[in-house]
């Protein structure tokens, strides 16, 4: 399927998008072997479980935030010598200010470590690379052509001034890159499998949900604690789940923003159909750069009212107390510390305020003002059509986003996830409270 011999190693293989590209591997009889780079090797990841044993999976202990990625340095050199291929997935999706040293720690220098641990690769083909469509901005162009780099215009939030930084390292790499650019991620279009991850379209959701339980008792009860207000919140949803949208809850919010400006949601084995397509279609994707995009992308009312739809909630409005025009170029208020003016304050009720607090005050002001670019995928048809031309009995096609498979996405991941994620939100916060005391003993 991919050619001759390869060996091929990856980061971020128990991500969604890792866990597909790491099943089409296994089924290539030209993949001789898979090393998987891994912070414990020792323990085997829970959700590659039916892999434990396969004979072509190696885990390498490394960690891409240290700058010589692999420790050992037998191992490093071993693995420097035989590798062919690399795939580097591992991100962070992290939007919030106060997170930008962590988000850039990982998606900008540990890119650059990778770079610098493959360039000693002198058997590499193909180094290839996790973007995102949203290097992009529709302030540098209204349309992203794929093989275009654009200027740093525009990108005011960690995640995506981190990812534009890294990209641009990629290109300037001198190694044989391939760059892909997917959209957002939501759920699997089959059963709104997320794989628990809770950063990517379903932060938007949390960001929503949490606005409206600090607000409204009646949903999230009294506690403090924002992880007892979602039990709470669940224990409300199991009782009115079948009730007739007319009923749903009326949180009466607004986030700033406008109907219309479109968001490139998309399935998750939307994603992994179309880097499949390109990662294995034969053809030479050296030096370029592939848009896995949704062609007609949902607009920022859409995909609130399936998020809504999935919460039973209603009441969400967008009402724009800033205009597009004040995003341009030298008028953009990106600066994350910038208080709320008079006018600002006084179109706010409660609601709204901790919506902002909790999504990020810059971040929610400029996400549903601005339009996603149209994204060219030339390059991306043409893997496709290569794939399906290759393998007639493996057919790809994309996987339109629309309404109902939005909602049902959303609402399958508040159904069977959300308390699994809340669950997690609880050992991580015990284990930053064991870090800080043990923090305070030495």
């Amino acid at each position: 399927m991919y050619g001759t011999e390869k060996h091929i190693a990856l980061d971020g293989a128990t991500g969604f998008l890792g866990r597909n590209i790491l099943g089409d591997f296994l089924k290539d009889g030209h993949v001789e072997r898979l090393y998987l780079l891994s912070r414990n090797p020792k323990k085997w990841p829970a959700n590659l479980e039916k892999w434990r044993n396969h004979p072509k999976i190696t885990l390498v202990e490394a960690d891409i935030e240290d700058p010589q990625v692999i420790k050992d340095p037998k191992r490093r050199r071993d693995l420097q010598h035989i590798i062919t291929e690399f795939h580097h997935l591992t991100a962070s999706t992290k939007f919030h200010e106060r997170e930008r040293d962590e988000t850039f720690k990982m998606n900008y220098d540990g890119t650059r470590n990778v770079l610098r641990f493959v360039q000693g690769a002198r058997r590499l083909k193909r180094f290839v690379h996790v973007s995102t469509l949203y290097v992009n901005n529709v302030l540098q162009s209204p349309i992203a052509y794929e093989d275009k780099f654009p200027p740093q215009v525009g990108l005011v939030e960690p995640y995506h001034e981190s990812k534009y930084l890294a990209e641009k390292a990629v290109r300037g790499s001198g190694l044989p890159w391939t760059i892909l650019r997917p959209g957002v991620f939501s759920g699997d279009s089959f059963d709104g499998d997320s794989g628990l991850d809770s950063r990517t379209g379903y932060g938007i959701t949390l960001g929503i949900l949490h606005a409206a339980l600090k607000a409204h008792p009646e949903l999230g009860g009294t506690s403090k604690e924002a992880t007892e207000r979602v039990l709470h919140y669940l224990d409300w949803r199991k009782k009115n789940k079948n009730i007739h949208p007319e009923e749903f809850f009326d949180v009466d919010f607004r986030l700033d923003g406008y109907d219309h400006a479109t968001k490139n949601v998309m399935s998750m084995d939307d994603i992994a159909n179309q880097t499949k397509a390109i990662i294995g279609s034969e053809i030479d994707t050296i030096g370029k750069t592939y848009h896995i995009a949704n062609n007609n992308p949902l607009t920022a009312r859409q995909w609130i009212d399936s998020i809504c739809y999935a919460l039973r909630f209603k009441g969400v409005k967008f009402g724009g107390s800033l205009k597009l025009e004040e995003w341009q170029l030298g008028k953009m208020p990106d600066d994350p510390k910038r208080p709320w003016t008079k006018e600002e304050k006084l179109r706010r009720n409660r609601a709204e305020t901790m919506a902002d607090g909790l999504f990020n005050q810059h971040y929610s002001r400029g996400y549903f003002v601005r339009p996603d670019a149209i994204y060219d995928t030339t390059n991306t048809d043409s893997a496709i059509r290569a794939y399906n031309e290759r393998f007639p009995d493996d057919q790809l096609a994309k996987v339109p986003m629309t309404v109902p498979l939005c909602s049902n996405i959303m609402d399958q991941w508040v159904e069977n996830e959300l308390h699994l994620v809340n669950d997690k939100m609880v050992k991580d916060r015990e284990t930053r409270k064991e870090n800080a005391l043990a923090g305070r003993r030495h």
